[in-house]
């Protein structure tokens, strides 16, 4: 069971009243451009970012429907029609990318076995109720399936009739039960059994088709090496334990199959699992709905085991019966391989999707994970985890709708994800996290085309030595406060020595920080090609609205990034150790902090770029232009070097309160333009650091 806990209130201690004495200040560090002296530098100006590329999701799978984003987002692909997915009839179902129900198997023929059974092998008939004794022939049936085995060779077919069959039944070979239909060839046991199921597979070559299997024991159970049994147009319905379980390198496929309402274990309330595959079993299946089952819908577990899952969906799994906890949608755990294509994941609970354990690999394609919901004790609800040293490689994805987003968690996990949309996360019952995605601690995350869309808390959480972050082409925009009181709603908040890398990033619209790196002295920022623009103040008070913040010796490199209409400070570098080094920045329109007009006029600050407490930071081709306040603060024995750039526009250009500064090192081809002072050394207030998440 995943454990996790809530982070703490993000904090500043209040600012001072920050107006700047119209006659204070020292003499200006540079004079305007323009005065026809012959020696006004000419600056190169900083080269813009480039915007990411947008994750590709179409063409959609056949029968895939496309959907328009209205605030022109990626072009997502959803399984079923406009209307949603249909209810369907007891026989029937809705598979993903088809326009609406249709039949499990063929329908009921007017006869009383299937109109299509095969003419090239042996045929023996069975009906329920007939007088044993009989020879298998249409005038003279078997009345038991068992009857019909013990005077059968392999490649027979026993094609039952309609009616309830109670019996249990071992298939030891290659013979096929073939029903009339699924509304009424029913295969039921009244004996519970944690060993065997209503239908036991223990040879080669078994068929179950057109038919529907109920009871007190598992559905079907293939568990003996070189066992294999093809399940076709077959509705499991009830069964206990497991709906259909494949082991001890049994093999199974399946085509066209339902598993509902898989029950509890009668001795223990365990299980209640719909499709599962253990001990070095394969199972490959197409067109499957696994729905209302308990604790895992479909589950692959060990080495050596192995799933292939398509067009199919899991619906609907809800907590064990005994201690009402997991409901996953698909579990891969224990170093088996799960492959996913064009699969559905929706209403489960606790987790969608996971992979679990050193070895494990899933790989997935075509894939929507869509409205998880919390286990029953109002916790998880996470759209995928992995954990514990597995791998997981997705490609082509929606998490939409989920209590949370995607959870890495420990050394040797590993997350490959491709052209996705993470949004709409809704935070657990208690109004807790919603995050877009967390990885904590020692995980790698590598992600290319993906956006993280109004998540709460953090769009993407990442903390802990050995964390490794890589973010190509990344959109994270706006993330929300969490609801039980408002506070973060960040975008990048890496800590605790976490390592970061961004190549070509949009920060938007988030709260409190845009991008943050701090908390530990290994933490590590490298963005290339990034804009963090209209942060907003956290809800819970109005304060801060940072377009980045550094500190706890964090180290930060910037090359080509853009800052825009952020709020209260748009680069922030605190303390001994911490340092930020870029080059082509541009940081413009910093506005004061959402509550400096209600509860915080004194403390609402407006800095373009502050650099404090024993912090360093380099600057080289820049603008740093029409901030609320100050375009630079300097303060607290921080160091700062200027290159080849330009402080414009702003009230003051540079807060210096820092003695004795060099002032050589804020002008070497720095142009000075149209700011009302540009060097003031009045004290003005300092943004205080953030304080450390409670983790």
């Amino acid at each position: 069971m995943n454990q996790r806990i809530a982070l703490g209130t993000l904090t500043l201690v209040a600012l001072t009243a920050c107006s700047p004495s119209p006659s204070g200040g020292d003499a200006d560090a540079s004079s305007d451009a323009g005065d026809g002296d012959g020696d006004t530098p000419v600056i190169v100006p900083p080269t813009d970012p480039t915007p990411p590329d947008p994750p590709v999701l179409t063409p959609c799978p056949d029968g895939w429907r496309e959907v328009a984003d209205a605030d022109g987002g990626p072009t997502e692909c959803d399984p079923w029609p406009e209307g949603g997915r249909a209810d369907c009839a007891l026989d029937e179902e809705h598979f993903p990318g088809e326009p609406g129900c249709r039949l499990l198997g063929t329908a009921c023929a007017a006869g009383e076995w299937a109109a299509d059974l095969p003419t090239d092998r042996p045929v023996l008939y069975v009906r329920q109720g007939a007088p044993a004794g009989g020879s298998g022939t249409q005038a003279d049936p078997f009345g038991t399936i068992v009857e019909a085995l013990a005077d059968a060779s392999p490649g027979t077919v026993i094609a039952l009739g309609r009616g309830t069959f109670t019996e249990e039944i071992a298939l030891t070979g290659a013979y096929t039960l073939w029903g009339a239909c699924v509304a009424e060839t029913i295969l039921s046991s009244t004996t519970p059994s944690d060993t065997a199921g209503v239908v036991t597979v223990t040879g080669a070559g078994a068929v179950v088709r057109n038919l529907q299997i109920t009871g007190e024991r598992t559905g079907i159970w293939a568990a003996s090496p070189g066992a294999s049994v093809d399940v076709n147009g077959v509705l499991i319905s009830g069964a206990r334990m497991f709906g259909w379980i494949t082991e001890r390198a049994a093999t199974g496929t399946g085509h066209d199959f339902a598993i509902r309402g898989t029950r509890a274990r009668e001795s223990d309330s365990g299980y209640g699992r719909g499709l599962c595959a253990r001990e070095g079993g394969r199972i490959t299946v197409d067109h499957a709905i696994v729905r209302g089952n308990l604790e895992v819908g479909v589950f692959a577990r060990d080495a050596g085991t192995v799933l292939e899952f398509r067009d199919s969906a899991v619906l609907d799994t809800e907590s064990e019966a005994a201690g009402h906890w997991l409901g996953r949608g698909l579990e891969i755990n224990s170093g088996a391989q799960g492959t996913l294509e064009r699969v559905v994941l929706e209403r489960n609970r606790e987790t969608g999707l996971q992979a679990a354990g050193t070895g494990t690999l899933l790989v997935a394609t075509d894939l929507v994970v869509r409205d998880t919901r919390t286990q029953e004790d109002g916790t998880l609800g996470g759209g995928l985890t992995v954990q514990s040293g597995a791998r997981a490689e997705i490609t082509r994805a929606l998490f939409a709708g989920n209590r949370d987003g995607l959870f890495l968690v420990s050394s040797g996990t590993t997350l490959v994800l491709a052209d996705a949309v993470v949004r709409d996360m809704l935070g657990d019952v208690a109004g807790l996290f919603g995050r877009g995605l967390e990885v904590s601690p020692g995980p790698t995350a590598e992600l290319a085309r993906v956006v993280v869309e109004r998540a709460r808390e953090f769009g993407v959480l990442a903390s802990g030595n050995g964390t490794s972050l890589r973010l190509d082409d990344f959109v994270v925009r706006d993330t929300l406060g969490r609801i039980a009181d408002g506070h973060f709603g960040c975008g990048l908040y890496l800590q605790e020595g976490a390592h970061g890398e961004v190549h070509r990033g949009l920060f938007e619209r988030n709260r409190t920080m845009g991008l943050f790196a701090g908390f530990g002295a290994g933490t590590t920022l490298t963005a290339e090609d990034v804009t963090v623009r209209d942060t907003a103040s956290q809800e819970s008070d109005g304060l801060f609205g940072r377009g980045l913040g550094a500190q706890g010796g964090a180290q930060v490199r910037l090359t080509r990034a853009a800052f825009e209409g952020n709020r209260d400070v748009s680069v922030a570098v605190f303390f001994v150790g911490t340092t930020l080094t870029g080059e082509d920045v541009s940081v413009r329109g910093t506005l004061q902090a959402g509550c400096v007009a209600t509860t915080c006029a004194d403390r609402g600050a407006g800095f373009g770029l502050s650099v404090a407490r024993e912090s360093a930071a380099v600057l080289t081709r820049f603008v740093v232009a029409d901030n609320a306040l100050a375009g630079i603060q300097l303060a607290e024995n921080a160091q700062l070097d200027l290159h080849m750039g330009q402080v414009s526009g702003n009230p003051i250009g540079v807060s210096l309160m820092v003695e004795g500064y060099d002032l050589g090192r804020l002008q070497d081809l720095v142009i000075y333009l149209e700011n009302e002072r540009n060097l003031d050394s009045d004290t003005l207030p300092i943004p205080d650091d953030a304080l450390a998440p409670d983790m």
